[in-house]
């Protein structure tokens, strides 16, 4: 063997000692996708295993047209289901959610929050309060829909029994639900719960093998 075949060989090996693993993550992102979930075990929330799929086009929007979900599709998004009635312990998991985004900085433009009403019998009162929530897509859980829905979010909790609970959820940019946080059921503010959501979150987007620029069009 010649030294310009050795060289050539060299070359080649180098070539595939960066491009080898490079090539091994895009298959299998492109194969299963949910390995990258961006969430490790451990941490503050309660990981959801296997990611369960949520069909958001069953939604509908404050003018009760169909949602649309590809608003959401390719973005860490946060789910939270309440009652249009909305007391302090409904605004204060709203006020943890927008924050935990805000304190992102730059990566905040990755995260979504989603707030399914499960009713809408106070909506018009709750108008105003919504006018506030720029940030926050809020859509109704049509009456036909809601039994399989909520069943579907109590199924991903291991502790909670109650059905369509106040706990905060999340959806990976393939929306599937991959990790929830039970909020409790004290009005007051819970730092300890504050402070986990924005870790995991942080890690999260820091991690993120599912990017949000790439996006159903």
């Amino acid at each position: 063997m010649d030294a310009q075949t050795k060289v050539r060989i060299n070359i080649v090996l180098v070539i595939a000692a960066f491009i080898g693993p490079i090539l091994i993550l895009w298959l299998t992102l492109k194969t299963t996708p949910e390995v990258f979930d961006g969430l490790k075990k451990g941490g503050y929330g309660e990981k959801i295993e296997p990611a369960i799929p949520v069909d958001l086009g069953k939604l509908l929007a404050l003018d009760n047209k169909q949602f649309d979900r590809r608003l959401l599709s390719g973005f860490w998004t946060y789910v939270y289901l309440d009652s249009s009635h909305c007391d302090q312990l409904c605004k204060r998991n709203i006020f943890y959610l927008r924050q935990t985004r805000i304190t992102q900085g730059r990566h905040a433009d990755n995260v979504k929050v989603l707030w399914v009403l499960t009713d809408s019998e106070k909506l018009e009162t709750l108008k105003p309060e919504i006018a506030k929530l720029t940030d926050v897509f809020i859509v109704i859980l049509p009456e036909k829909e809601k039994s399989a829905f909520l069943d579907l979010f109590k199924k991903s909790q291991k502790n909670a029994p109650r059905q369509g609970s106040r706990s905060i959820f999340l959806i990976n940019p393939n929306q599937k639900l991959v990790r929830y946080y039970d909020t409790g059921n004290k009005a007051e503010l819970d730092p300890k719960l504050a402070k986990g959501m924005r870790k995991d979150l942080k890690y999260i987007l820091k991690f993120k093998i599912i990017k949000a620029a790439k996006r159903e069009k």
